[in-house]
C-alpha cells in the first residue's frame, strides 16, 4: 500500500468517526442539539425542532458509517460537505465562527476528489467488476 493510500484511509476513517460521534450526540441531546433548539432558523421550519435534530443526527450517523466502511465514499463526502456548508452558513449568521468546521469541510472535499483506498468497500466493488466472475475460462481442447 502506498503512503497516499494510507493517508486517505486515515482521513476517511477519522472523518467518519467524527460524523458518527456528532450524529450520536444529536440523539443523546448534546450541546449542539441545544444550540439547534435556540436557532431561529429551526424555529421557522414547518416541522418540529426535534424532527430537525433527528434528521441531522441520522444524516451524520449515515455519513459516518458510509465513510468508515468506505461505501460510496464520494457520495458521503459530498453529502458531508453540503451539510458542513449549511452549518457554517447558519453559524456565521449567528456571529459564531467555527474554524474546526472549515477543516472538516476541507477533509470532505479531499475525500470527494481522491481515489478510493485499499481498505474500502468501494475498492472491493470496483475490483470485483474488473475480474471476470467464476475465475479464468476453461482451457480449450484442440485436436
Amino acid at each position: 500500500m502506498r503512503k497516499s493510500g494510507l493517508s486517505f484511509l486515515i482521513l476517511r476513517v477519522g472523518l467518519g468517526v467524527v460524523f458518527l460521534l456528532f450524529g450520536i450526540g444529536k440523539f443523546r441531546g448534546d450541546g449542539w442539539a441545544d444550540t439547534m433548539r435556540s436557532m431561529d432558523f429551526f424555529k421557522a421550519l414547518p416541522w418540529s425542532i426535534d424532527a430537525s435534530i433527528s434528521m441531522s443526527g441520522f444524516l451524520e450517523v449515515a455519513t459516518g458509517a458510509g465513510l468508515v466502511l468506505g461505501a460510496w465514499t464520494s457520495f458521503w463526502a459530498l453529502a458531508a460537505a453540503a451539510q458542513l456548508i449549511t452549518i457554517l452558513w447558519l453559524l456565521v449568521g449567528l456571529g459564531i465562527y467555527e474554524w474546526r468546521d472549515i477543516g472538516l469541510l476541507a477533509a470532505c472535499l479531499a475525500l470527494f476528489f481522491c481515489p478510493e483506498d485499499f481498505f474500502s468497500l468501494d475498492f472491493l466493488r470496483r475490483r470485483g467488476r474488473r475480474e471476470p466472475s467464476g475465475g479464468p475460462p476453461p482451457p480449450t481442447r484442440r485436436g
